[in-house]
């Protein structure tokens, strides 16, 4: 059956059991929603919004975007018929949205990863019962500002496709996988500016940051590498 339809594809498309309901520009992300599935953001030179073709809510036509000002809007309902399709919700990438850059995120109860990111600056706004997750390709942030509310789960790290130094090695008809990079986690912050309040926490755990400015509620929490803590830190509550 998935073959049928990677034949009727364009068999270079890696998403093609996704159909696309958005494909207007934009560099800003505001999503309502979300929590009951997963959304995955990815850069590419061309911006859309896709939607599991095998999710009911696809045919449903439950998602709902529109670009306004630079600024996609998407609204997820937690919506579902029955225990299989939460359970195909929770497992699934149910949305995948890509842009040539994007500048900023708000989010409210929503479940987001950002993957293979390739930018030095980043805006977050994410609160309600959320989890927010960052993969970059390039180790050097500029400017990252951070807004966690409510319960938000907000983690930024590098990029598990950097991990490994080399491709799989052939010996004597046996593959060897090559060893972890060292270091390959490691990545660097300029400016961090972070707000976290309710019961949320922020983890930039493996960077090294030069410029921290805090405002931590007493309920939350913010992981920071020895490196960045051992260095002169701004911190308000």
């Amino acid at each position: 059956m998935f073959k049928n339809e990677y034949e009727r594809n364009d068999k270079g498309e890696l998403y093609f059991l996704y159909g696309t309901i958005q494909d207007q520009p934009f560099s800003h992300l505001v999503i309502i929603g979300g929590n009951a599935s997963n959304i995955v953001y990815e850069p590419s030179a061309k911006p859309s919004v896709r939607v599991f073709k095998r999710w009911n809510g696809y045919h449903d036509k439950r998602i709902t975007t529109i670009v306004r000002n630079d600024t996609l809007y998407l609204d997820f309902p937690g919506t579902y018929a029955d225990l299989n399709e939460k359970m195909q919700m929770k497992n699934t990438a149910i949305v995948r949205i890509f842009s040539p850059e994007l500048k900023s995120v708000t989010a409210a109860n929503t479940n987001l990863q950002l993957l293979k990111l390739k930018q030095k600056t980043l805006a977050v706004s994410v609160s309600g019962n959320s989890n927010f997750e960052v993969e970059s390709l390039i180790a050097d942030f500029e400017d990252v500002s951070i807004k966690a509310t409510d319960t938000t789960g907000i983690v930024f790290e590098m990029s598990p496709d950097l991990k490994k130094s080399g491709s799989a090695l052939s010996r004597q008809g046996e593959m060897e996988i090559a060893a972890d990079k060292k270091g390959w986690d490691a990545f660097h912050i300029k400016n961090l500016h972070a707000t976290v309040s309710g019961h949320s926490f922020v983890d930039v755990g493996h960077a090294q940051i030069d410029s921290v400015d805090l405002h931590v509620s007493d309920s939350s929490a913010v992981v920071l590498s020895g490196g960045t803590m051992h260095k002169r830190l701004l911190v308000n509550r």
